[in-house]
């Protein structure tokens, strides 16, 4: 499949089901890091203003992040922002080692990477204005997760906010039936090189042979759009879904719960348009408008949607949440999308402040400004 770091990812699965991932034989592994351009404390800052949170200005912060591997998260938004203080950590020393000297290659004095626990942290930490748990809570234990929980609670200022992404059900219900057999079927072989070859001549046999004498089958067709997106996906973050030894999945209301249960509330979602019912057909839209629940009716939009990774934020359980949204919570707000202009791009000045248009996605869709780009 062309991911050879994921060597260390089958690793885990040689490792007994019984030991903790804090143990040394997964502190030693080495997982590929990416930044992602919206896990950015700017961007949560903006979804906690339109609800009603005064969160900390991202200029002069203090931001913690749970699990950073290699640093790819935090050091691009330590250096966008030079006032602030970043802290990360990781239970792989290998992992921090190679931030350590990215962030000394770059001369960053606002930014530090450390080895450390969860665990390690409770009760100990310093306070933060926000913080970052972006892909970690699947893949831990259980009391792992619950340690990620409490440590956003007892760390997080009063008006600081939490970020925490997770597989979901029910989208994982249909696919995790490929995780199982690929698990499976790598169990047969000692050698962490000769399970991923295994794992990928499994996929291609599967390729060749789903649906039997029912190729065009719904299970099939789903198997092979997934194996697909599989093969594409070049961070082998969907690969590492499906062999690491843990991958819990929650659906939404069971997320909220256990964060109700230390403390916390849920705030929105990262992404803002996966909130908005009337993304929704408009029967199901008018129907989930009724509900006074946010839990449960984007519970319900899960289910409908077939939603398998979330993005929440969390704040704690006394700060005052203002759910109706007006120009107000968004006219201090600046808007990002990929948008093109009306007319071709070479008779365009973006810093003329006459009147420009622009469409997103199609041509049915415009919007209008004299707002010039350099403000």
């Amino acid at each position: 499949l062309g991911y050879p770091s994921f060597k260390e990812i089958i690793m885990t699965n040689v490792q007994d089901k019984n030991i903790d991932l804090q143990n040394k034989a997964a502190e030693d592994l080495v997982y590929d890091s990416m930044p992602y351009s919206h896990v950015t404390i700017d961007r949560i800052a903006a979804v906690a203003k339109i609800f009603g949170i005064k969160a900390q200005d991202v200029s002069s912060a203090k931001v913690l992040e749970i699990g950073c591997t290699t640093g790819a998260i935090l050091i691009p938004q330590a250096i966008h922002h030079p006032k602030s203080r970043f802290v990360g950590i990781d239970i792989s020393d290998e992992q921090t080692k190679i931030a350590e000297g990215q962030i000394k290659e770059l001369g960053l004095k606002n930014i530090e990477i450390k080895t450390s626990s969860i665990s390690d942290l409770l009760g100990k930490a310093d306070k933060f204005d926000y913080i970052i748990c972006h892909d970690v809570i699947s893949s831990v234990s259980e009391k792992e997760r619950s340690d990620i929980f409490d440590l956003c609670k007892s760390s997080l200022t009063p008006n600081g906010i939490a970020y925490i992404s997770y597989n979901t059900k029910p989208g994982w219900n249909m696919i995790r039936g490929i995780r199982e057999m690929m698990l499976y079927h790598s169990a047969g072989f000692a050698d962490p090189e000769e399970k991923l070859a295994q794992t990928g001549l499994l996929l291609q046999f599967m390729t060749e042979n789903a649906g039997g004498a029912n190729p065009e089958n719904p299970y099939t067709q789903i198997f092979l759009q997934e194996v697909q997106q599989i093969q594409a996906d070049t961070s082998g973050s969907l690969l590492y879904d499906y062999l690491t030894r843990v991958n819990h999945q929650f659906y939404f209301h069971e997320f909220a719960s256990e964060a109700k249960k230390h403390n916390l509330q849920y705030v929105g979602d990262l992404s803002l348009p996966s909130m908005y019912v009337k993304n929704l057909p408009p029967k199901a839209a008018s129907k989930l408008a009724e509900i006074n629940d946010i839990v449960r009716s984007e519970q319900y939009m899960d289910f409908i949607t077939n939603r398998r990774f979330r993005s929440s934020l969390l704040c704690g359980d006394k700060v005052g949440l203002n759910r109706n949204v007006t120009n107000d919570s968004i006219k201090d707000l600046y808007f990002s999308g990929y948008v093109l202009p009306a007319k071709p791009i070479s008779e365009v000045d973006i810093d003329d402040e006459s009147e420009i248009s622009f469409s997103y996605n199609n041509p049915n869709l415009n919007f209008h400004t004299s707002y010039p780009a350099d403000r």
